[in-house]
């Protein structure tokens, strides 16, 4: 397993788990999908009147960059606290082999947000399923 690095802000970093849990929650989940939303509510609101099909054809297009991105995002953020989680779980191991038991506070604390970020990263795919399912077949496509 590569080694944490908690300056490395790629998208490979993301994608291989090897960032700060902070970093790919909030800079990559957070702010970055937050500001793709409210990037493309503006571009639609302000081209709502267009009726060129070009028009619809971009903002279907970067509908479907969302879907990509946020699938990135969703992995990224499952990895990053995977290996938190994979990482506890081998001290907690080698701690019971030894006769010892965690007492340190953060890494519980670092083990309950690890968790928490997996919870966040379903509700987070759930999400996209729903919206995804009541567009296309429930509330029919937006044109």
């Amino acid at each position: 397993m590569a080694s944490l690095n908690a300056n490395t802000t790629g998208l490979g970093a993301l994608l291989r788990g090897e960032m700060s849990l902070k970093r790919a929650f909030w800079l990559w989940g957070g702010v970055g999908c937050v500001g793709q939303l409210v990037a493309i509510s503006t571009v639609m609101l302000a081209l709502s009147d267009a009726v060129d099909d070009f028009v619809g054809w971009a903002i279907l297009a970067w509908i479907g960059f969302l879907y990509f991105y946020f699938i990135v995002v969703l992995v990224g953020i499952w990895r990053v606290s995977g290996r938190i989680l994979a990482s506890h779980k081998q001290a907690e191991l080698q701690g019971e082999q030894q006769g010892e038991h965690l007492v340190d506070s953060a890494p519980r604390e670092q083990k309950s947000a690890a968790r928490a970020a997996r919870v966040m990263v379903l509700l987070g795919a759930l999400t996209m399923v729903a919206v995804t399912v009541q567009v296309l077949f429930i509330g029919g496509s937006p044109h």
